[in-house]
């Protein structure tokens, strides 16, 4: 019975997968979900609103084994089932080093850190303290419970997306939502330990070889490589954590910027061979290994250098759909789990396996709808206010040399 299920499962991805760009399409027509132009950020977008489904039809493929069929809340088995959720946060993880890498290329110097702090705690805080809430208020609802103060130190964990501990006397809190604030927490440390320590690198870089910022550009590959042989380095020393599991995800994304930038390269990976080609790398990658952090990254690398370069996938990626889907990518990232959630412990719970497939492209839409409500009413007015403060504090930077390059590139970063 379990074949037939994934079989299913597999098939009702593909019917959700169309429907969410019709009721994208609808919502970029009425205006609630505008794709935005990210000035250089090439199919980037539409990738998200692709990575995110993708997500949300590994965790209920996670629901329909762990309620029907006894499975422990663990990755599922099934390479290509567990890169719908492994390989699509490893794909995220490239897109954040291969945007603010703009940074790096700045410089430690040059960069007013300020706004980019204060530009990702209102771009990502307000929405996730929303999502967190709507979970308390789940507990409460089921438990018939109430909060008190002495959930507070856990609220607290939760939104800085820190832990996950048990909310209520609920120990299985974080199932809520599919336990998605794990990546959340690597981001944070990416944003804190790595971008400046790799922005401080760069401006040693100019120093040591007294270049001109133009020129040191030209150098400027050699700080992800470095980061890359750094980690290996670290493993072989037996020097291990979780945060250097992701590590070579990030350098990825920023040695892509790198390749991105050799226009003979870009052109030859925006061509409909290499589409062929960086399809049959991610495709290859998802049925041979189980998670992108190993000697499958390349795969999944050599399919995100051709997305960076400009290659739609055969249009796919450049749909205004697909793009509206990538605008409220994090909203459905965060919420889908709660949707899930509610459907498997609440409103599905006695339904038979095998018809659970026909009621994915129900959920995705579902959770699409409850994304575009928390864009429109929580995430956009989050990013006005902290561009607001922004404004309103006018506060500078050093004013050093930057490179037209340095520059163009900070741009593409959405704050």
């Amino acid at each position: 019975m379990t074949d037939f299920v994934l079989i299913g499962t597999l098939a009702g991805a593909g019917i959700a997968v169309v429907a969410a760009l019709l009721l994208a399409m609808v919502l970029a027509r009425t205006g609630l979900v505008l794709p935005q132009d990210r000035r250089g950020s090439g199919c980037l977008d539409g990738l998200r609103g692709f990575l995110a489904l993708s997500v949300v039809v590994h965790h209920f493929w996670m629901w329909v084994a762990v309620t029907r069929f006894g499975a422990d809340w663990e990755p599922p088995g099934i390479n290509f089932v567990n890169q719908l959720g492994a390989g699509a946060v490893g794909l995220f993880f490239m897109i954040t080093g291969f945007l603010f890498y703009a940074y790096v290329l700045q410089g430690f110097s040059a960069t007013s850190w300020h706004r980019v702090y204060v530009g990702r705690f209102f771009r990502i805080v307000p929405l996730v303290g929303f999502s967190v809430l709507v979970i308390l208020m789940i507990i409460c609802v089921r438990n018939g419970t109430l909060p008190d103060a002495s959930v507070l130190p856990a609220l607290v964990k939760w939104i800085s997306t820190w832990a996950m501990p048990p909310l209520l006397g609920e120990a299985d809190a974080g199932r809520i939502n599919a336990y998605v604030l794990w990546s959340l927490k690597f981001e944070w440390q990416f944003y804190i330990f790595l971008l400046p320590a790799c922005a401080v690198a760069m401006d040693v870089l100019r120093r040591r070889k007294g270049l001109s910022s133009d020129n040191a550009l030209r150098h400027s590959w050699i700080i992800p490589a470095g980061l890359l042989g750094l980690v290996i380095l670290l493993n072989l020393l037996q020097i291990r954590s979780k945060f250097l599991i992701y590590v070579p995800l990030f350098a990825a994304g920023m040695l892509a910027n790198e390749a991105s930038r050799i226009e003979r390269l870009a052109s030859a990976l925006r061509t409909s061979r290499a589409s062929v080609a960086a399809g049959g790398a991610l495709i290859s990658a998802m049925l041979v290994s189980p998670t992108p952090y190993g000697w499958s990254m390349p795969l999944f690398g050599f399919f995100f250098l051709c997305v960076v370069c400009g290659n739609s996938m055969g249009g796919l990626l450049r749909l205004r759909a697909a793009c509206a889907l990538g605008e409220c990518s994090f909203g459905l990232y965060l919420m889908h789990g709660i949707v899930l959630s509610l459907f498997f412990t609440d409103a599905g719970k006695g339904l038979d396996p095998l018809i659970l497939p026909f009621f994915l492209p129900l959920l995705v839409v579902i959770s699409i709808a409850v994304s575009v409500v928390g864009h429109v009413l929580i995430e956009k007015p989050g990013i006005r206010l902290g561009r607001r403060l922004l404004s309103m504090t006018q506060v500078n930077g050093p004013s050093v040399e930057r490179s037209g390059l340095a520059a163009k590139q900070a741009a593409r970063v959405s704050i």
